[in-house]
């Protein structure tokens, strides 16, 4: 039985994954503080490979983006009702390897490019524009969408997906898109994955913080934030790491580990911005 795709849920609380057993895909979701299950394991029904999954805002919905069994350029999504256990929506000709509910659980955005409106089962093809699109992640205040593209850049949209507002800087890796993409609670961090560990970025700033948090991994890597802006990081190699982010934490963990202060180089790698101080 191996694990195909996982999400966590946006407050971090619940993570799922699609498990591909004799029976074909099936969906279950767990306690991410307890490692219990959390409800009952669902039959995705059919031969077609889940290729995504993401959860609504209020965590009782999944949408999954699937591949056609007979047809691999051909994706369909699929929303599960996880307080019935049943499908509830269908949406063929539609899908990517990652997709994302807005904040209000009104619409979903592909990477693709398509902007599917689940309140009038409306899809817009392209909403996004003609280049490709590797992952996308809205902030929870609905204000911004974040698009990593094939080129490696990570691109900000408006809350309706209709309406590019900037840009954060690329890794300068066109053969490292970044994917996993996360905001903090309060929008100002993003987080993201590429080939060479988690990478963190200052919203409001515009900028890069620091260098890749390098973490053992597996085929697939899920991000989410918690409720206290500490960053989870999951695989399908069935790891958890969660990692606080707050400065002051880490300034503390840095002096248990090393007995040391940084460095002015250091200090301005991984908290730039701050006023150096004494950490020990």
């Amino acid at each position: 039985m191996d694990t195909v795709v996982g999400a966590f849920s946006p407050d971090g609380e619940l993570y799922a994954h699609v498990v591909d057993d004799e029976g074909g895909p099936s969906l279950q979701v767990w306690s991410a503080r307890t490692g219990r299950p959390h409800g009952p394991r669902i039959s995705l029904r059919g031969k077609d490979e889940p290729e995504a999954i993401a959860f609504s805002p209020d965590g009782r919905r999944i949408a999954v983006s699937r591949l056609d069994a007979s047809m691999v350029t051909r994706r369909t999504i699929e929303v599960w009702d996880l307080t019935t256990s049943r499908r509830a929506a269908v949406f063929p000709d539609a899908g990517a390897a990652e997709i994302a509910f807005s904040p209000d659980g009104n619409l979903l955005v592909t990477a693709s490019g398509d902007r599917i409106d689940l309140m009038s089962k409306q899809v817009r093809r392209q909403a996004l524009g003609p280049a490709g699109a590797r992952d996308v992640a809205f902030s929870e205040d609905g204000q911004t969408l974040a698009v990593s593209t094939d080129r490696g850049s990570i691109d900000l949209w408006d809350a309706t997906a209709t309406r590019r507002i900037g840009a954060v800087p690329s890794m300068g890796n066109t053969d490292s898109p970044v994917t996993g993409l996360r905001f903090s609670p309060d929008g100002q961090l993003l987080a993201g994955v590429d080939d060479t560990g988690v990478r963190l970025w200052d919203v409001p700033d515009r900028r890069r913080l620091g260098g890749p948090l390098r973490l053992a991994g597996g085929d697939r890597i899920s991000l989410a934030f918690d409720t206290s802006g500490r960053l989870h990081v999951a695989s399908t190699l069935n790891r958890h790491v969660m990692i606080d982010l707050d400065p002051e934490s880490i300034m503390n963990e840095i002096c248990r580990s090393v007995g040391r202060d940084l460095t002015a180089e250091e200090w301005e790698q991984y908290l730039p911005g701050r006023a150096r101080h004494p950490v020990c």
